[in-house]
């Protein structure tokens, strides 16, 4: 694996968490049956239209779970068979004021969703379980379904107490045949959009109200996963949490921003935190970080967005009175939902406890079992605001601030326009605002595709306008729609190896959603925007000519050995035992600047609180100080 050499300026705000702050800074279907088993024979009478009682159940839930009820199928290769997506290729470059680039798919032939069987696959030993056919048929199902208008979590206001409960939720998956319960904040997903000002004290009573399901007394004391097989992340402790604020530059101690805190099931607890009154403006988010239990908790839909709002003036009026729509996007894995869980329970002294959770509701009696391979046939996809597929309205040529979040356990996720033959189609301008929470020092920036690490957020100022396919011109006054999709690739990251990866080289493409453009009456765009600057926080500064003034004793080695979970500072580091408080790596003064030398940044490390800036990567000096603050291995795009 590539080994990066990555020099970071960086500053810690460890000063008075009363508001002061030091510098950092942002930026298939089967085609037919051969034996005649009792269970091939049901699926192969539903295929031919012939509704017996198995084949009328999953037809009713398809129905409810999709609006409508699909058409028999036939026999033979169904719409998601063996061959890839089809061709992706350029839009080409729009005309006239819409902007620059066009908005093509991302390098390397589209993949196809599904492992396209000539043959069902039993995905399960219970004998409710489904086939691979089934899946497809489901798939099919569901992306032949209207879709519906995106909807928006509800928001709490600044400055009220905030009541927020850890529990159960539904989890619809029409492609998969119903639905499943997993764990969410106030019972939907996402939870509610908290709204915040610089200066604000968010105050919360939170309060789990899961049962004590697999106990914590039997976590893995290291990554090995104990006596589970395959469960190489010590997954443990599913139903015990806490309450992380992602990208909050605030106090990390007390019943603030503590990740370090414990809420049993059935406990409540009281979370107060002060956002500094010198706080960048942005988008965040919230989230469980129990380590042994976040993979599962927050990955199964507990999270919620935060959104940091700007002072009267702080921004172009322009871009002030700008339309705002949240995108919440969740790369929902089912297969790793299900897994999860088994490993959960199974890690626990109650062996073999009931699993309640991520139980499929058209398929009750199944389980995941590793034999089956159930991530050769379950592939993840991409929700928004919790909807599947779903189409927003905008109104052609005016302008909207889209607040996009990306909640993911492993992969990363790329958002741009899919081919278009309509002979009149839709063609959106994204110009980037913001990076993780964080202005970019000249704004805006034109984007020809978003790219999302997990847990990255964007804010992006876009435009549509309707082209027509023989003149690629403008045609201002009409309607039509611009179809987006996603691929989400698994792989570490800023590893460039594909083939060294093997299975974990995975990448999937799909379909995510429909930017339905309503003519503008008044038969005019809104004007193009102009470059701005804001005033920006001092954890927040541009350290790119900071370098002669580092203290030698503030230049720190900082390494992520692949092969343990440790980080090494300066030489010395060991793992972190579950249940254990190890001594700091290191003690660093505060309100100075640290230069780190990274290496082996390749799968989740982050430092919370803390902006990066990016000086130096494999050598190459960074042009453009907007980088991720997420992690010092992705620039924003």
């Amino acid at each position: 694996m590539t080994r990066k050499e990555l020099l970071v300026a960086l500053s810690l705000a460890v000063a008075s968490w009363q508001g002061a702050s030091v510098p950092c800074t942002e930026d298939s279907c089967a085609s037919g049956l051969v034996d005649g088993t009792d269970e091939e024979s049901s699926l192969l009478q539903m295929r031919a239209g012939k509704e017996d009682e198995k084949s009328k159940t999953l037809l009713d839930l398809t129905e409810k779970a999709v609006g409508h009820r699909p058409p028999p199928m036939k026999m033979g290769p169904g719409p998601m068979g063996p061959g890839p997506m089809g061709p992706m290729g350029p839009m080409g470059p729009p005309a006239g004021p819409m902007g620059p680039g066009p908005f093509g798919p991302p390098a390397g032939p589209a993949k196809p969703f599904g492992p396209g069987a000539s043959r069902p696959v039993k995905l399960g030993s219970s004998p409710d379980a489904p086939t691979s056919a089934d899946l497809d048929e489901l798939m099919a199902a569901f992306q032949a379904a209207p879709q519906q208008e995106l909807t928006f979590p509800e928001s709490f206001a600044a400055g009220e107490v905030m009541e927020i409960d850890f529990m159960e939720g539904t989890l619809p998956i029409p492609f998969m045949g119903g639905s499943y319960q997993t764990r969410t904040y106030g019972g939907t997903i996402p939870g509610k959009t908290m709204v915040v000002n610089p200066g604000d004290t968010i105050k919360i009573k939170f309060s789990n109200k899961l049962g004590k399901g697999p106990d914590m007394k039997t976590c893995p004391s290291s990554y090995k996963g104990g006596d589970v097989a395959g469960n190489v992340d010590g997954i443990c402790q599913l139903n015990y949490t806490n309450f992380h604020f992602h990208g909050l530059h605030v106090s990390p101690e007390g019943n603030s921003d503590n990740v370090l805190l414990l809420v049993n099931p059935g406990e409540s607890s009281e979370i107060e935190v002060k956002i500094p009154e010198n706080h960048m403006p942005g988008t965040h988010w919230y989230h469980p970080h129990n380590h042994h239990s976040t993979a599962a908790q927050a990955g199964g839909g507990a999270f919620g967005a935060i959104i940091v709002k700007e002072p009267a003036g702080y921004l172009p009026k322009q871009i002030e009175e700008m339309p705002e729509k949240l995108m919440f996007l969740s790369l929902v894995n089912a297969e790793k939902g299900m897994r999860l869980e088994d490993w959960g329970i199974r890690s626990s002294t109650q062996k073999y406890a009931e699993q309640k959770l991520w139980i499929n509701s058209a398929y009750p009696g199944w389980r995941w079992e590793e034999k089956y391979k159930l991530e050769d046939y379950i592939n993840p996809y991409v929700a928004i605001n919790g909807q599947w597929l779903p189409k927003i309205t905008v109104e052609e040529g005016k302008w909207y601030r889209m607040r996009f979040v990306l909640a993911a356990i492993e992969y990363f996720v790329e958002v741009y326009e899919s081919d278009n033959t309509q002979a009149k189609h839709g063609r959106c301008e994204f110009q980037l605002l913001s990076k993780d929470g964080v202005f970019l020092h000249e704004a805006p920036r034109v984007v020809s595709k978003l790219h999302l690490i997990s847990g990255s957020r964007a804010d992006v100022a876009m435009r549509c306008g309707c082209v027509g396919s023989s003149t690629n011109q403008l045609e201002v006054g009409s309607s039509c729609s611009a179809n987006y999709d996603f691929t989400a690739s698994f792989k570490p990251m800023g590893t460039k190896n594909d083939a060294a990866l093997g299975a974990y080289g995975k990448t999937y493409t799909n379909k995510l959603m429909t930017f339905v453009i309503e003519a503008n009456k008044g038969d005019q765009l809104d004007p193009d925007l102009t470059p701005f600057s804001v005033r920006r926080p001092c954890y927040v500064a541009n350290l790119r000519d900071a370098e002669p003034y580092i203290k030698r004793s503030n230049v720190h080695t900082v390494d992520f050995p692949q092969s343990t979970a440790k980080v090494v500072v300066d030489g010395y580091g060991k793992p972190w035992p579950h249940g254990e408080l190890p001594p700091p790596l290191a003690e660093l003064p505060v309100g100075e600047i640290q230069q780190w030398h990274v290496s082996g940044v390749n799968w989740h490390p982050r430092p919370n609180r803390s902006s990066l800036q990016i000086a130096n990567s494999g050598g190459r000096s960074r042009s453009d100080p907007c980088t991720s603050t997420s992690t010092p291995s992705k620039s924003s795009t």
